[in-house]
Formats: C-alpha cells, sequence, structure tokens
C-alpha cells in the first residue's frame, strides 16, 4: 500500500493508505469534488521529489511504498480544481499578425462616368486581443487578420481581404456585403476562399499561393489625395503695350497658370526672355526692363514654370520588416485629355517620377536611389484609376517621394489632375514563429462596382457554424453544429482556446444523457469574444439547456433541474445538525417586476428580439443569455424564470455531516419535521428482523407510507406498511437493502404518516456549502408543474 497525505490550509486533514490509480483513489476521497480552487500534488516519495501537473495527474498509480501529498486551500465549491489550470475560454494563441487597417474614404462621383468603390467600415482590427470563440451558428462582423487593401486593374478597385472567422474550425454558410447575401450580388464581384487551420498551416504564403492575396501589406498613411503639380506652361496672343518692367494688357489673361518666378518669353512685338516678378489678370511685371517698347500691339508670350512639386519623401515599411515590392495608386480623377477648338479630345500624355532610396533601421540611406518613371495616355473625361508596381528590389525598407515630370502646356479647358492615392509595401514574409494560430480564415476580394459601393457604409459580415467532434463519437469524427456537450466538451479539452483537459476529465453518463436530451434543440449559437473563464463559460453553455456543470471527484459532471420522479435523500432532525434547520418564507412585491423578457438573437438575422412571460407583462425583467437562438426556447426560459420567481418562495437551512457532500444542485429532497409539516414524521430503526422493523418513536395504526434512508444517504422509493399504534412497523414487503441498527454505525433513518395523507415536504437542493466538519445546505419549495410545456 502507499500514502495519500491530504492537507488544507488548517492542517493535515487525514492520511489514506491506499493503492491504484490516484483519479479513483480521489474520486473516493472525494465524491462531490474537493472543496477548493488551488492544489498542488507533489510526490514524497517512491520516485523523484516532484510537484506533478495536473495534466499528469490521470496516469499516476500509487504503489507500494509511494508516498503522494495533496494540498487544498478552500475558496468556494463550485469550481473543480482543474480550472485553476486554465486563464480562459479566449486565449490570446490565435491571430498573432493583425494589422490595423486603413479604412477606405468615400469614393467621388463623376458626372462623366460610372464609376464605384467599395468601403467596409465595420470590420475592425482587435490589435493584441483574442480571436473570438464561436459555437453553433452565428452571424457576426469578423475582424481582420491581416491589413486589408486595394489594387486598381482596368478602373476597377480590387480591395483584398483576411479576415478572422473565429479560433477553431468553422463552415462557412455565407456572406453578406451590408444585408446583402453574396449570392444576390452579380457573378464576378464576390471570391472568396475559406481557410480552415490545416490549410493556411499557421504559415504566411499558403494564403497567397492559393487565393493570390498578399497576407502581410502595409499601407502608407502619409500617402493620401496628395495632388501632383505640372510643370506649368502658359501661352497667349494678347492686345496691349510694353514699357519698361511693365506688360499692360487690354484684356483679362489666365493668371492663375501664371506664377511669380516663372519665366517669360515674348516673341512679337519685340523678343526677350525675362523673369517674372509679379502678375495679375491684365498684367504681368518682370525683374529687369525691355530693350524696347510696343504700345496697342498683339503681344504674343509663353510663361513656364520650374519643376513640378515634390512630394515625400515617405517611408514605406517599419523597422524589422523588410519589402522587395512596392505599389503607388494613381488617380487621374477628371480623366486626361486636350480639348480642341472643336470641342473634341485629343491624347494627353502625362509623366510621374518615383524616386526610391533604401534605409535602415535608424533611417539612414543605404546606396544610390533609383528612379521609375510611369506614365499615362487619355483622351476621355472618364476617370482612370492605376495602380503601378515596382518589383525586384533589394529586400530593406524604403523611402519614396514623386514629382510629376510631363512638361507641356496646359490650357484651363483642358484636363491633367494627378492625385497620389496610396503606397503599399508588400513586406516579406517571416515564418520563424507560428502566424495564425488554430483559427478559420477567410480571403476575399471584391471588386468594386455599382452594387456595392462606398456611399452604402457596406460592411462585410459572416454566417459561420462551428465545426467541433462530436461527443461520444470517434475522437477523429466531426460535426458541424452547437449541441450543447459538443460545445462544453470542447471548451474542456481544447488545447487552444479551452481548459486542456483529457476526455476522462468529463463524467460520460452524464454528458451521454444530456447530448440526448438535447438533439432536438437549437443548442449553442453564440460568441465568446471577451476573456471569460473556463466555469463560467460552460455554465453560460449548460444554463441553455436549465443545466449546470458541477465537480464530481476529479471530473466534470452536469445536474439538470428537472422534474424529478424520485427522492435523492430525506432530512429529518434525525441526520441534521441540532437547531440548523431553519425555513422563511418570501412574498413578491407589487412594485417587482411582473414577468421576464429574455433576450435572444434571431437565427437568420442575428438581430435581437425578445420573448415575454406572461404575456400580459408590463414591468418584465430583461435576461440576455448568450447563445439562444430559437424563439420557443427564449419563451421557455422566460416560462422558466417566472415561475421559479413567483412559484419557489419558501427557502429551508440546514446543516449535515458529510454526508451532505453527497447531494447535489437540483437534487429533489424530502422534509420530515413535524414542526413544519404534519404529513411526514421520522425516526430510526433500532431492530429489525425480517419485514418486522422496530423504530425508536411510535407510528399510527394501520395503513402506512414510509421511505427508508441508508447509510450513504441514498432512499428507497414509497414502501407500503402497517403500524400497530406503537413503535413496530410490519413491511409489506422485505426492505430494498439491509438495514443498520448496531448502535455504531449510523443507523437506518425513516420517514412515515398515515398512507393517506403521508408527504413529506418536497424541496429543490440549491446551494451545497464548502466540506468541512458539517455541511451547509439551502433548498427551496419543489415545485412539480415548474417544467411543465417547456421545450
Amino acid at each position: 500500500m502507499g500514502q495519500l497525505i491530504i492537507e488544507r490550509h488548517t492542517g493535515v486533514e487525514r492520511v489514506v493508505e491506499c493503492a491504484g490509480p490516484l483519479m479513483d483513489i480521489l474520486d473516493r476521497e472525494f465524491p462531490k469534488g474537493p472543496g477548493g480552487l488551488s492544489s498542488r500534488l507533489s510526490r514524497v516519495s517512491g520516485g523523484p521529489a516532484r510537484i506533478i501537473p495536473v495534466d499528469e495527474w490521470e496516469g499516476i498509480e500509487i504503489g507500494e511504498g509511494d508516498t503522494y501529498h495533496l494540498g487544498l486551500t478552500p475558496s468556494g465549491f463550485e469550481i473543480p480544481l482543474w480550472a485553476v489550470v486554465v486563464a480562459s475560454v479566449a486565449i490570446s494563441v490565435g491571430v498573432t499578425f493583425l494589422l490595423a487597417p486603413k479604412v477606405p474614404g468615400q469614393a467621388s462621383q463623376q458626372s462623366a462616368n460610372s464609376l464605384y468603390s467599395v468601403g467596409v467600415k465595420a470590420n475592425e482590427a482587435k490589435l493584441g486581443a483574442p480571436p473570438p470563440v464561436n459555437y453553433g451558428t452565428v452571424v457576426r462582423t469578423p475582424e481582420y487578420a491581416s491589413q486589408s487593401y486595394r489594387v486598381f486593374a482596368g478602373n476597377d478597385e480590387i480591395r483584398h481581404f483576411i479576415l478572422c472567422l473565429g479560433a477553431g474550425k468553422y463552415q462557412l454558410d455565407d456572406i453578406f456585403i451590408g444585408d446583402t447575401p453574396t449570392g444576390d450580388l452579380p457573378s464576378g464581384l464576390i471570391e472568396y476562399q475559406v481557410f480552415l487551420p490545416e490549410d493556411h498551416d499557421s504559415e504566411l504564403g499558403n494564403i497567397e499561393a492559393d487565393f493570390g492575396t498578399h497576407e502581410n501589406v502595409v499601407t502608407s498613411g502619409d500617402v493620401d489625395q496628395l495632388e501632383l503639380e505640372p510643370v506649368q506652361r502658359y501661352s497667349d496672343a494678347v492686345n496691349g503695350s510694353i514699357t519698361g518692367v511693365n506688360i499692360i494688357f487690354n484684356e483679362s489673361i489666365a493668371d492663375a497658370a501664371i506664377s511669380v518666378g516663372d519665366t517669360i518669353v515674348v516673341t512679337s512685338p519685340i523678343s526677350a526672355t525675362k523673369t517674372i516678378a509679379g502678375v495679375t489678370d491684365t498684367s504681368i511685371t518682370v525683374t529687369t526692363s525691355f530693350s524696347g517698347s510696343a504700345t496697342d500691339e498683339t503681344i504674343e508670350f509663353a510663361t513656364k514654370g520650374g519643376d513640378g512639386i515634390t512630394r515625400g519623401p515617405f517611408v514605406t515599411n517599419r523597422t524589422g520588416t523588410t519589402t522587395q515590392a512596392l505599389e503607388f495608386d494613381i488617380e487621374y480623377p477628371g480623366g486626361l485629355y486636350k480639348q480642341k477648338d472643336n470641342g473634341n479630345f485629343a491624347n494627353m500624355t502625362v509623366e510621374t517620377t518615383f524616386t526610391l532610396q533604401q534605409i535602415d533601421d535608424a533611417g539612414d540611406d543605404v546606396g544610390s536611389p533609383s528612379t521609375h518613371v510611369f506614365s499615362e495616355t487619355g483622351a476621355s473625361n472618364n476617370p482612370i484609376r492605376r495602380s503601378y508596381s515596382v518589383t525586384g528590389l533589394t529586400a530593406g525598407r524604403y523611402k519614396v517621394s514623386v514629382v510629376r515630370t510631363d512638361d507641356q502646356e496646359i490650357r484651363a479647358r483642358d484636363s491633367a489632375r494627378v492625385i497620389w492615392t496610396g503606397m503599399k509595401a508588400y513586406l516579406d514574409y517571416d515564418n520563424s514563429v507560428p502566424r495564425y494560430g488554430n483559427v478559420t480564415l477567410l480571403a476575399l476580394k471584391i471588386t468594386g462596382a455599382k452594387e456595392i459601393s462606398a456611399s452604402s457604409q457596406s460592411q462585410i459580415r459572416v454566417r459561420t457554424t462551428s465545426i467541433l467532434p462530436e461527443w461520444g463519437a470517434d475522437p477523429a469524427a466531426e460535426v458541424a453544429g452547437g449541441n450543447l456537450v459538443d460545445v462544453m466538451a470542447d471548451i474542456i479539452t481544447n488545447t487552444s482556446y479551452g481548459a486542456r483537459q483529457a476526455y476522462s476529465v468529463i463524467h460520460a453518463a452524464a454528458f451521454d444523457a444530456f447530448r440526448t436530451a438535447q438533439a432536438g434543440r437549437s443548442g449553442f449559437n453564440g460568441s465568446f469574444d471577451t476573456r471569460v473563464t473556463v466555469w463560467d463559460a460552460l455554465k453560460a453553455v449548460a444554463g441553455l439547456g436549465r443545466a449546470e456543470p458541477v465537480p464530481r471527484g476529479f471530473q466534470v459532471s452536469l445536474v439538470v433541474d428537472e422534474a424529478k420522479p424520485q427522492r435523492a435523500s430525506i432530512v429529518t432532525p434525525d441526520n441534521t445538525i441540532v437547531n440548523s434547520l431553519k425555513w422563511e418564507a418570501s412574498l413578491t412585491s407589487n412594485t417587482e417586476q411582473d414577468g421576464f423578457e429574455i433576450e435572444y438573437q434571431d437565427a437568420l438575422t442575428f438581430e435581437r428580439k425578445y420573448a415575454i412571460w406572461p404575456a400580459d407583462s408590463v414591468n418584465p425583467k430583461r435576461e440576455p443569455p448568450i447563445g439562444l437562438t430559437d424563439p420557443d426556447e427564449a419563451l421557455s426560459m422566460a416560462k422558466y424564470l417566472w415561475r421559479q420567481f413567483s412559484g419557489r418562495h419558501r427557502t429551508y437551512t440546514f446543516k449535515t455531516g458529510r454526508e451532505g457532500q453527497n447531494l447535489q444542485r437540483y437534487d429533489r429532497i424530502g422534509l420530515a419535521a413535524p414542526w413544519i409539516s404534519d404529513k411526514a414524521d421520522h425516526g430510526y430503526v433500532t431492530s429489525a428482523s425480517g419485514t418486522s422493523v422496530t423504530l425508536n418513536r411510535a407510528a399510527p395504526s394501520g395503513a402506512l407510507k414510509l421511505i427508508l434512508r441508508d447509510q450513504d444517504g441514498s432512499v428507497s422509493g414509497l414502501l407500503d406498511a402497517t403500524g400497530d399504534g406503537g413503535k413496530t412497523i410490519v413491511l409489506a414487503a422485505s426492505p430494498p437493502f439491509d438495514l443498520v441498527f448496531d448502535g455504531q454505525s449510523v443507523p437506518t433513518l425513516v420517514t412515515f404518516g398515515a398512507a393517506a395523507d403521508f408527504a413529506p415536504l418536497d424541496l429543490t437542493v440549491l446551494e451545497i456549502g464548502t466540506p468541512g466538519a458539517t455541511t451547509s445546505i439551502k433548498a427551496v419549495n419543489y415545485l412539480p408543474d415548474l417544467w411543465d410545456d417547456l421545450v
């Protein structure tokens, strides 16, 4: 034999001589779970002395000479020991690579041509936050897994997204742009592909290889709506006079096209080249005097500005990253054209020159800059949008500047505006660490069109269904859905975002029965998108089935608040601490709520809806359980809560010995105490022979009904007997278990009464206190019709 030393914060509680699997021993010693949150198991002898992690307990066999120490710190009874190993359901192991996306602005609407853009406003990046864990079927707005970006191709704006559907596996049921399912949009506007964890393999590059969307793009926040000014040229022939440093015109000129410092070349009536010192709409002043003069003659001249305005330099990517490919978005909002005197359009060609300078992480130049010239020709007033790429660069960081370098005369009636609207760096992939984690990703391309314009402020939403291991099936079998048991088992066992426990910590019989009972219900359809303890998550899920997780030894079991045909135990003054049995009644105030309003989500739209009971309630209390999507189940929950609120008005408390730990929440127990109810009396067996039983007190004469309570707290069904008015009764049949009356062990307890009106007061157990020398129990009156017509 070996030893298990059990110690609480108050000192050593007991030393157990034992042999066999540790988990079996713990189940025997703690049939209702240990009395505390904090626990530590260590080996004292029989091997190297060390602390044993919880995930190794299942494999421990205590043998001859083995000594283990189990330290427990009481901190409430409701949470089993393994709960402290788990930080939360939603653990930040998912998207390790979130980048803040740039939300696109409104597209300018050109009357000359129908040009549309996609503007997704609602999707967000939650930097450093865990990915949500979604169960069942949900409709939600997924977060960015990487920065979205746009590309102009043939005047279409193509926007690329990689969105995180959530931690774990999901099937994609539908995508919505705003409220419109993508199936209702013209074909070709939406392309997408789902990547399960095994598809992306937590590495960058697999999505791009399969779908063509780059997975690590940085869009510059410095580049947005930067106008690139051309070299200014202007020519005209206007009647006027020349004298000294002044040219005076007899009619207006296009002074907006002329700037101080520009060069003016006069070809008639005299020839001269000067620098402009000032300009109005009827005069030009130069820096030095003309060599001749003229009065009221046609003056032919041309002006030329200096170089175009340089924009930048702007840095393309942050320190610690490298890129070998850059892309620049240029828009020509009014189209490109030269307008002839007859109104027709002729070709206009513009040119932009980008200068790229490699820099190091300190911002210092590396090597020499390179220039890249892009030109565009057009003869139309249709807006033009282009993405110009530079590839094959040396891996590194860059700073970029741009100047417009076309040198030509542009008149007021011509169109040649150039706007620099974006700069992207396609970062090199670094797979030295896992990049995505156990998440399902959605790669999506949206091609701009009238049906999905930016002015609609569209959102990308998805309907997904979780793919979970099916409880009770082969561990490799998976099922799409949200059966409450499948969800709870995943929370307990999932190694990424759950409790990381083995299936053996789950009480199979309870979970099997509950899964069968839940087969026809809608299940859990909701998201855990904030950090929450595993135990709280289990309670939220089980609560939809009027159940609650409870510890069973070192396993997780379930108790269900449902009709209980059999009593779990009986309570009498003979098995309670003296003077501990108390009861009180409470009445609802007419100022309190007169019903319950259950908030749930519509299964199709996930819009909020409400179920109220009673139907005529005017001041209901609102309860917002998560995961509820079925209107009938929501109404049942409202009925269930209202019946408890309005019907469970008597509260009973008492203390019993350690046997109280054999009770579970929602157990139905019978109470026999004459000063509370005269329909059942109590006593215990002092002797027995066959069916003849002697009690410690007299029983009524005639037909009797009684219930026997065994040493372990379990009880018989309702038994028939006959009394003679004294202490001896005769059972109608042999007792269902051996009666105890040896004077040393706890005797068999009896609750009895006349057959015509025998009725122990039935209670429902609500709370069981921390185990110790005594156990506190809180119960309420049992409501036999609580569950009528509930689904």
